[in-house]
């Protein structure tokens, strides 16, 4: 993702990584399941690199990956130095199910439903790619039902949905022209909700990425909450479905051996379907040719790359 979805402005624990993480740990300890959630976000240019050498930064055992990518005009892939140029979604899509050691599931964040990446979205799905996506106009609807802070009277609300709303202004800020803000300003009539976007106290000593285009604390607890909540939703119906195939006698609960054998080959005949198919072609779109890379999705990368901050955490804290 960009620069917001790494949390800038905010400290780590504040991000949806971190939010995400804490949210499912329990649920998928309780299940024999070790979750862990890790943020490899850059800045609006790195999508190219991410997508292109996506094995040499995540590693290839991965479960789930998420794009969220969205400062820039997402559409735009006619200059090839343009940020929008590494921000389409099936290009992450193609690389994920090729060099990974499994399929993972993607999930897709501040995806419009009519925007061109959405059809290169089901595209995938439909040859076998497990797909989730955070509608960023539901997001938004979900967001307008929080109390208005431009309202005469203001119910008393909790911390995490106080200060949210200013009269439709969604954290103080809306979409503008100006290039240099990322197309998000700062509005008058959001001013309240603009004061109260960032709280990262005293682990910040200055505001320099407390910026108007990224999101703020209570954007990262939303959408945090939200993914986690999703993921333990699958993981419910994925131990649903081990009991009802148990119940109707697919396999013996005491044999999870066979379990395995019966569910990987389900997900091979997925995994077969998105090999032996071909990459989504470039398409014209208001006279525009989108660019295709089959011949890069097809195939690893070999990429020179510095250990993420969060890999390298980790190696220190091992």
């Amino acid at each position: 993702g960009d620069s917001s979805a790494a949390g800038h402005g905010n400290t780590y624990s504040q991000s949806y990584t971190a939010i995400l993480e804490k949210t499912v740990t329990e649920a998928f300890a309780a299940a024999g399941v070790q979750f862990v959630a890790t943020n490899h976000a850059g800045d609006v240019w790195s999508g190219m690199e991410l997508a292109f050498c996506l094995e040499s930064i995540v590693g290839k055992d991965v479960d789930i990956l998420s794009w969220d990518f969205s400062l820039s005009d997402p559409e735009d892939f006619s200059n090839p130095l343009s940020p929008g140029q590494g921000i389409d979604p099936a290009l992450l899509g193609e690389r994920a199910g090729r060099v990974m050691n499994s399929m993972p599931f993607l999930f897709f964040l501040r995806i419009l439903s009519d925007m061109l990446s959405s059809e290169r979205i089901r595209r995938l799905e439909s040859r076998g790619a497990g797909t989730g996506t955070l509608d960023e106009d539901a997001l938004s609807e979900l967001i307008l039902t929080f109390p208005n802070q431009n309202s005469k009277w203001v119910p008393k609300s909790p911390p995490s949905i106080d200060k949210f709303n200013c009269g439709g202004i969604i954290e103080g800020k809306k979409r503008c022209d100006d290039p240099t803000m990322l197309y998000w300003c700062d509005a008058d009539e959001g001013e309240v909700c603009a004061k109260a976007r960032y709280d990262a106290g005293k682990s910040c000593n200055n505001d320099e990425y407390q910026t108007s285009w990224n999101d703020g604390r209570k954007m990262h607890l939303l959408k945090g909450s939200l993914l986690g909540y999703f993921l333990v939703e699958m993981l419910r119906l994925a131990i649903v479905e081990l009991d009802s195939l148990e119940q109707t006698g697919v396999f013996y609960r005491n044999d999870p051996v066979e379990a395995i054998r019966i569910l990987k080959g389900e997900e091979e005949v997925e995994e077969f379907l998105f090999y032996k198919t071909q990459p989504s072609k470039g398409e014209e779109v208001e006279g525009i040719q989108t660019g295709s890379f089959d011949w890069l999705k097809m195939k690893s990368s070999i990429c020179i790359t510095s250990m993420s901050l969060s890999h390298a955490s980790k190696a220190v804290d091992a």
